[in-house]
């Protein structure tokens, strides 16, 4: 019974392993992220907070309301997508004005490593 014991504690401690440490990802590269920024402005120069953007990999799906991700713009209007795949992203972005919705579209091409950088002005 003792050996039995001592048997199956030896089987047990020999099967523990170590993870190996990491490497790379995590944000602790110093290589640039395939990323988009959007910066919403009313008037040209002020931040506008509360716009919905949203990106699909396809115009139809972005025509349909279908996105891949989507957030709202912060208080100093800005919406970042991170870790995105090169290829060309459809984007809609809306906004509810006191006057009712305005929407702006269009398509960004990303290759890997590309931080992009759009203004949307409302």
């Amino acid at each position: 019974m003792i050996f039995s014991v001592a048997l199956f504690l030896c089987w047990v401690i020999s099967s523990c392993v170590k993870d190996p440490e990491p490497t790379g990802g995590g944000g602790t590269s110093n290589e640039p992220e395939t990323s988009i920024e959007f910066v919403c402005l009313q008037n040209d120069s002020f931040f506008l907070p509360g716009v919905f953007i949203g990106i699909s990999p396809n115009q139809g799906d972005r025509d349909n309301g279908v996105y891949l991700f989507s957030g709202t713009s912060n208080p100093v209007g800005e919406v970042k997508f991170s870790e995105l795949e090169p290829i060309t992203y459809f984007y809609g972005a809306t906004y509810t004005s006191p006057t009712g919705p305005v929407t702006k579209e269009g398509s960004i091409t990303l290759e890997e490593g590309d931080e992009v950088s759009r203004d949307l002005k409302f």
